[in-house]
């Protein structure tokens, strides 16, 4: 039996990676650098997009699947979506500005508004950072010195901190991960588990597990289009009923110093 000949570099690697190798503080640091200039450039290169796929959510007992469909604009900071039920009808609305986030829930017949942006525990994130993180699983929407001014590495892991009040924002980057493993705070988590079919440059998080009060929520992404063509009318919300309003929250802000450059 012939076997085939494998050129040393892959053969390395393959020996590396299986005996579980730890990497040294500068390897990771590198690794953390590779990233935010992938973050630099799908920020820098990132048109009007629309996104289609399927939200799986269980509360409970409660299991509900059904498609979604959301538009995003970073140069006009508007995010506007709408997610359906299993029979087709729409069961949530959002749109959300640099003012706040409109959420409307129409069969249900309640609305609610968070000043500032979509509140994440006991903070919130507004819609720049919203369309940054959709697109590089980045919670923040920073320069990319800044991203490496923050990077920790702790337990072989690379860590981000942020803060809101009392609370805490943990992003965790593993090696080799094209986007962060898990983001989570006090009350909830959220994880990436499946990036797009592209280069590492142009690759999307495709496939996120949002957990946050016990409750579970799978989103796939199944069709991007980016840039994407829309209409005046496309960002527009029209809620017809009283809307409660959220009480002021903070914005999650780095728990690091930012150096002035």
């Amino acid at each position: 039996m012939r076997i085939a000949a494998l050129s040393p570099l892959p053969l390395i690697l393959l020996i590396t990676f299986s005996c579980g190798t730890v990497l040294t503080h500068d390897e990771m640091i590198s690794c953390a650098s590779s990233y935010s200039a992938r973050m630099a450039f799908a920020r820098e290169n990132l048109s009007v997009f629309q996104m289609r796929g399927r939200v799986r959510m269980r509360d409970g007992n409660l299991l509900a699947n059904g498609p979604f469909v959301l538009w995003g604009s970073m140069s006009d900071g508007l995010l506007r979506g709408d997610f359906y039920g299993p029979d087709g009808k729409p069961v949530l609305s959002i749109r959300i500005d640099y003012a706040g986030a409109m959420i409307y829930f129409p069969t249900d017949e309640t609305a609610i508004y968070s000043y500032g942006g979509i509140p994440v525990g006991k903070g919130v994130l507004p819609v720049s950072d919203l369309i940054h993180l959709l697109r590089t699983g980045f919670p923040v929407a920073l320069e990319q010195w800044q991203v490496m001014d923050g990077a920790a590495v702790v337990n072989e892991r690379i860590l981000w901190t942020f803060e809101a009040s009392d609370a805490c924002l943990e992003v965790i980057l593993e090696p080799g991960d094209l986007f962060p493993r898990e983001i989570h705070w006090d009350s909830g988590s959220t994880s990436i588990t499946g990036s797009t079919y592209h280069d590492e440059f142009n690759a999307w998080p495709e496939n996120w597990v949002l957990v946050t009060d016990g409750s579970g929520t799978e989103v796939s992404i199944t069709r991007l289009v980016s840039p994407a063509e829309p209409w005046d009318e496309l960002w527009d919300l029209n809620v017809p009923i009283d809307i409660d309003t959220l009480a002021l929250s903070p914005v999650w802000q780095p728990a690091w110093e930012i150096q002035i450059r």
